[in-house]
């Protein structure tokens, strides 16, 4: 009788096991799910005819939503960091007369395994698939979050960082892949992501990485292993950023060249440094008989110039300067209409250029 009662016992513990917790697990995930679309749904009050074109989306889908068919001669774009609620951002990109958004996705180095990715995928496809549905073409971009300032704690070697990070860009490229994204930009600032950990190696200062010899081949190599693992999951162009290209890179594999444009203390001079580096990029980042464009991202005068004085009229000043000095020499822009408060002067300017047929 004993012994019944332990191997009915025992039944009951495998049946939960294999059948009960996977049960609320995936119940549990559903309720979560239901609960940001809620939210999502509040938050976006996507029924308003007041707001351009959400009474017609969807609350989530998972399946793939096309983007638009028509090719883009000139990225006039949204730079967006991945949020909560992301229709907002959208919407804004809407409103200045957007047809592309950069998502920039920023994650944990520290947290590679397939759960996290799985719990970041929901947030990302539902950012792709409103993008898709207002006619905007993405180009989804990797960044990074780190924990803790120093590293070096958890990731013992250059090559353990490099790897972790190539992770994490495929896993993105993957649903970058399975939801039509048309471009994927495997780093946002690859001379930074690269300086990090030479920073933490105590080799030199991050500003100063591009004096450092072995700095170049650091970054050439860690952006062929980049290219590499990313095409093998991901069929679409293929892009990767830059801070500051100050020296030769050879990238010959890549599509397309991005380039941070924030103002770097010197809001008056932001036109001139864009100018630098745009030159800088043409002459040193490779073949460009295949890395045929070049764009502009993250443009605004950003949090560096928070201790600078600016009035409405000289922010205004300074954009149109901008745009009117570096349009003909790049292939777009990507502006940070939101950081890193809502800025209302660029968001004036870049609307009156992009409604324009052309950006003068």
């Amino acid at each position: 009788m004993k012994r019944k009662k332990i191997i009915l016992f025992l039944a009951i513990i495998l049946i939960f096991i294999f059948v009960g917790i996977p049960t609320i697990k995936r119940e549990t995930k559903e309720f979560q799910k239901r609960v940001y679309k809620k939210k999502l749904l509040e938050s976006s009050n996507f029924n308003s005819k007041n707001q351009i074109g959400f009474e017609n989306l969807p609350y989530f889908s998972s399946e793939p939503i096309p983007g638009p068919k028509t090719d883009i001669t000139f990225f006039k774009g949204s730079y967006i960091i991945l949020q909560y609620p992301i229709d907002i951002p959208l919407k804004k990109a809407k409103e200045i007369g957007a047809n592309s958004v950069s998502i920039v996705v920023d994650f944990d180095l520290l947290k590679r395994g397939r759960e996290y990715w799985s719990e970041r995928k929901y947030e990302i496809i539902n950012a792709i698939n409103l993008a898709h549905k207002l006619g905007l073409i993405v180009q989804l971009s990797g960044g990074f979050y780190i924990v803790e300032k120093n590293i070096t704690h958890y990731i013992k070697s250059y090559e353990e960082y490099k790897e972790a990070y190539i992770v994490s860009v495929v896993e993105l490229a993957k649903i970058a892949n399975e939801y039509l994204v048309e471009r994927f930009e495997v780093s946002r600032e690859i001379d930074v992501v690269t300086s990090r950990f030479v920073e933490y190696e105590g080799w030199v200062e991050h500003w100063d990485c591009w004096e450092h010899k072995k700095f170049v081949k650091l970054i050439e190599e860690f952006a062929h292993k980049l290219f590499i693992e990313v095409k093998k999951y991901y069929n679409g162009k293929i892009g990767i950023g830059f801070c500051e290209p100050k020296k030769y890179v050879k990238l010959p594999d890549y599509d397309f060249i991005g380039i941070t444009v924030y103002s770097g203390g010197e809001p008056y001079n932001m036109a001139r440094n864009a100018i630098k580096y745009i030159y800088n990029a043409r002459k040193h980042t490779g073949d460009f008989n295949r890395i045929k464009e070049l764009v502009l991202g993250e443009v605004a005068i950003g949090w560096l110039d928070e201790g600078i004085e600016l009035n409405s009229e000289q922010k205004k000043k300074i954009y149109n300067e901008f745009f009117y000095a570096t349009n003909h020499l790049i292939d777009g822009y990507f502006v940070f209409i939101d950081f890193p408060h809502p800025d209302e002067e660029l968001k004036v300017i870049a609307k009156e250029r992009y409604y324009c047929n052309v950006v003068i």
